[in-house]
């Protein structure tokens, strides 16, 4: 295992011909925090020079920000999360087809799903490299155990055929050791990538008390309420519902819950939250201006999720705030946070 660049058996395909190195990243879904470091890669590889092709099932405002970024992005709707034999061979026979057509150096993918029929279709299209990146893993303690065994040895076949294993966190990078997802000479540690300065200047900045005053009348938050904050997609991965049933057994009369982030569920954790008495729960939808809004106005900060590589993107404690993190020690996430401690 390595936390580094240098890895065995590795050059460059693109070098030494004079041509750009052409990279594909696939991933299922564009959004959440492995869009988020999926569309980061993807904007460095093209500032030094690579063709980068996003290649997705779905974008949304991460898709907007490629194509702004002079990143070309192709839309795959076979690519789909759930589990569906049909949708999914389509989805292999049509990506096998456009990286053939496309002659790409390196596919790089991202995820569970697309980091399958990913790399089964770049090893069919005969791209030189793959790489993977791991943000968690398939497989958890809450599954069957045939379930888990099963998804076990398909990443370990997949691994044979992966030429950099990138996982993000040392965590992460661990646990792929010990499964025996890749040989470790092809293991890769890479950082949590959170914002940089400006973006932590821009929270600091939220956190003043003039900006936190101004923050509260924008949203219509009394000046003394407690408020408890999260930051995620609305999806079951998340369990946002967790998040509601926190806030109902705390019992404190005014105290205010908000959610920052959208997903196929906000109807639903919309109904479940007018249900709640006594508790005001607001829903917005994730856009970073309105997590600056929450940084600037949460005294508790919670990161809920089932089972995940939960890597943090935006870092919100810096010292100065006398909050409360609450959060699931998970294999990534240990690489940010400590018990007792943000570590930004």
């Amino acid at each position: 295992m390595t936390s580094g660049h240098a890895v065995a058996g590795w050059a460059d395909p693109g070098s030494g011909n004079g041509q750009a190195l052409r990279v594909a990243t696939v991933i299922t879904r564009l959004e959440g925090g492995a869009g988020v470091l999926a569309l980061r890669g993807a904007c460095a590889l093209a500032r030094h020079g690579c063709q980068v092709t996003i290649i997705t099932g779905s974008g949304g405002r991460l898709a907007q920000g490629a194509a702004t970024a002079g990143v070309e992005v192709i839309v795959e709707p076979a690519l789909r999360a759930p589990l569906a034999p049909g949708s999914d061979l389509r989805a292999l026979k049509r990506l096998e087809r456009l990286l053939r057509s496309r002659t790409f150096d390196v596919v790089h993918t991202h995820c569970a799903k697309a980091g399958a029929v990913g790399r089964l279709a770049a090893r069919r299209a005969g791209v030189p490299r793959i790489v993977h990146t791991y943000h968690g893993f398939p497989f958890h303690e809450f599954q069957s155990g045939p379930r888990r065994q099963a998804y076990l040895a398909i990443e370990r076949r997949l691994g044979r055929i992966t030429d950099v294993a990138l996982c993000v966190g040392a965590g992460v990078a661990a646990e792929a050791v010990r499964r025996e997802l890749a040989a470790p000479d092809r293991i890769v540690t890479i950082g949590v990538a959170v914002d940089g300065p400006e973006r932590a200047r821009a929270v600091a900045a939220a956190g003043s008390p003039l900006a936190r005053q101004r923050a509260r009348i924008s949203l219509g938050i009394p000046a003394q309420a407690a408020v408890v904050g999260a930051v995620g997609r609305l999806t079951y991965q998340k369990a946002p519902e967790d998040f509601l049933a926190a806030l109902q057994q705390l019992n404190r009369p005014g105290a205010i819950g908000v959610w920052v982030g959208s997903g196929e569920r906000a109807e639903q954790i919309a109904r479940r939250a007018r249900k709640i008495r006594g508790t005001r729960v607001m829903l917005t939808d994730g856009a970073q201006d309105n997590e600056a809004v929450v940084a600037g106005e949460t005294q508790r900060f919670a990161a809920l999720l089932r089972s995940d590589g939960q890597h943090p993107v935006v870092a919100y404690p810096d010292g100065r705030h006398s909050w409360s993190f609450v959060a699931q020690m998970l294999p990534a996430a240990e690489s940010f946070l400590e018990a007792g401690w943000a570590a930004a």
